[in-house]
């Protein structure tokens, strides 16, 4: 498990984005799990700005999603479809033919996620999947006492999850109870997963999740167990975690 530690949010920003704009130079059909939220607004921008200057192309990358909402069309401003096609995919040379994301209300769920899941493994599987971190620990929408074996699906959205969606939606009675999420096993499977994490609301979370037990109820804490796990945080995120300085921690700052 490694942590880069940054000074600010900014930095996370831009300390992600090379990050990322790196592992796409080096392998560019990189296939990215992407992921959504307040976290990583920066960190979109700071990697159009990478594609705009001319220091990465994303024409032969893979792109998936970890998350939606249930239930919304496809074309909704508040879908995490937009999110992603507004803060990247269409201000970059991404090929739409090589962007899959989740279905928010297919007819046949369990066939359709199903079929999601094995389109990931035909194209060959993810390599590199972003997330942020949940207040409550979730990984994706894998609310805690998620199985750890869990598969795609939709679930139910815990009262904490719906209150941090409010900004987006402008009400809690409008942001949606249900949402689909890439299961906790696949996101496991992923080679390589990278976790960015930013403010004092998420240092006790962070510490909790990467320095305390590997247990259902905390479903980000089963990251201590991925064999290629980065967590990028600034030094409000990082604080505790850096504190309870778990075995095998390896800690770089930028």
């Amino acid at each position: 498990m490694k942590l880069i530690v940054v000074k600010d949010y900014a930095a996370l920003s831009r300390v992600s984005a090379e990050y990322v704009a790196a592992r796409v130079c080096s392998q560019p059909s990189l296939r990215i799990g992407f992921c959504t939220g307040r976290t990583v607004v920066g960190f979109y921008q700071e990697l159009v700005g990478l594609h705009r200057r001319g220091r990465v192309s994303f024409a032969q990358a893979w792109g998936f999603d970890i998350d939606e909402f249930h239930g919304l069309p496809q074309g909704h401003p508040k879908s995490y479809r937009t999110y992603l096609q507004e803060n990247f995919f269409h201000l970059v040379d991404f090929d739409p033919q090589r962007i899959r994301l989740l279905d928010s209300d297919p007819a046949d769920p369990e066939a359709a996620y199903r079929a999601y899941e094995e389109m990931i493994e035909a194209t060959g599987g993810i390599d590199l999947q972003l997330d942020g971190i949940g207040l409550n620990g979730h990984l994706g929408f894998n609310e805690p006492g998620t199985p750890f074996g869990s598969r795609t699906r939709v679930v139910d959205l815990t009262e904490e999850s719906r209150r941090a969606q409010i900004d987006l939606f402008g009400s809690i009675e409008e942001v949606p109870t249900r949402a689909v999420t890439r299961g906790i096993l696949n996101i496991m499977r992923s080679r390589e997963v990278l976790m960015m994490a930013s403010g004092e609301s998420k240092t006790a979370i962070v510490a909790k999740a990467l320095a305390g037990p590997v247990v259902e109820a905390v479903p980000c804490s089963i990251l201590q167990l991925h064999p290629a796990f980065t967590l990028i945080a600034d030094e409000a995120a990082a604080r505790d975690l850096l504190a309870a300085a778990p075995p095998g921690l390896v800690v770089e700052r930028r």
